[in-house]
């Protein structure tokens, strides 16, 4: 008796999605969910999304949201692809390749140049990931490595006089987006989403706080509540876009990731996570009293049409990373 066919389908709804990776991720690994999927692939017409699908059955799921910016003074147009998973009773099928190949075309279709991801830097699963990747027609190179700093809400240092922060609004979308540009490295990468793709990540229900003197916005991050799944269910608040302007010293900056801190409310978290990216630097993790936490991701890249061109590895950066 034959096996039923491998059948390749573009994703609109992420329920089963979400159901999918509950299911074959293991703990402890986020609670997903349709609105979780949808808050990162439903910011516009160029987000990519393909399921593998066996009896009606999804087995295998990856997603892809734009990533504009540049690399130096280089523009940088691609694809930045997460939420890969496989479930292993479709490995006989060769899923995991098939799902890059198909996200791949996707992104060919929708303009994309590059292929960018974050993988986990690991030597032991390293060569494997590489060779999955080359079944799927992408010469990938790491990039740059980004490291986690963590924080339990109890030994966090926070503001005992908290600034007095806003939540994000229509009318901070164009300085909070000129402040991203003046965070980004000269010389390293830069994601710079358009205006459109901005409004949805800091419009969206998670907070995105402001600190505002006289019309100005000096300064803003945005927090994301996270739901674990582990031996016992807790909940992490995860930061991204942390930018500042340029006049703000490092005890005015810690001030205010202090305040956000304090503001988005920290009695239900377990732990605080921050990635060392762009402003986000050591000494103002070290301040607020963060620690270097144990793993480390690695931006990775690959160019969609000619295996030849690569980029160099480069020292810093300033990506969404959660």
């Amino acid at each position: 008796m034959s096996k039923p066919a491998l059948e390749m389908t573009e994703v609109r709804e992420f329920a089963r999605a979400a159901e999918l990776m509950n299911e074959v991720w293991k703990a402890p690994s986020w609670r997903y969910s349709d609105q979780l999927l949808t808050e990162y692939l439903g910011r516009g017409e160029f987000c990519c999304a393909v399921g593998a699908e066996v009896a009606g059955e999804l087995v295998g799921f990856i997603g892809g949201m734009p990533f504009s910016g540049r690399i130096g003074n280089l523009p940088l147009n691609g694809i930045f692809t997460s939420f890969f998973t496989a479930h292993p009773k479709a490995s006989v099928y060769g899923v995991s390749t098939r799902l890059l190949s198909g996200l791949v075309d996707q992104a060919k279709s929708r303009g994309a140049e590059w292929y960018v991801t974050l993988l986990e830097a690991n030597k032991q699963t390293q060569p494997l990931i590489e060779a999955l990747h080359r079944r799927a027609g992408l010469a990938v190179k790491e990039l740059l490595r980004i490291e986690f700093w963590v924080g339990g809400p109890r030994f966090l240092q926070l503001e005992s006089e908290p600034l007095k922060l806003e939540r994000f609004t229509e009318d901070a979308l164009g300085q909070c987006r000129a402040l991203l540009v003046l965070n980004a490295p000269a010389a390293g990468i830069a994601h710079v989403p358009t205006e459109k793709e901005f409004r949805a990540i800091f419009g969206s229900k998670e907070p995105a706080w402001l600190w505002r003197e006289r019309g100005q916005v000096l300064a803003c991050v945005v927090l994301r509540r996270r739901e674990v799944r582990a031996s016992v269910a807790r909940t992490n608040l995860h930061g991204d876009w942390v930018l500042f302007a340029p006049e703000l010293d490092r005890a005015q900056r810690a001030r205010f990731l202090r305040s956000a801190l304090s503001a988005s409310g920290l009695e239900d978290i377990s732990m605080v996570v921050l990635p060392r990216v762009g402003s986000c630097d050591a000494d103002l993790l070290r301040e607020v009293r963060f620690l270097q936490g144990p793993r480390n991701m690695a931006l990775c890249a690959a160019h969609l049409h000619d295996k030849t061109k690569s980029l160099e590895p480069v020292q810093s950066a300033l990506v969404e990373v959660y």
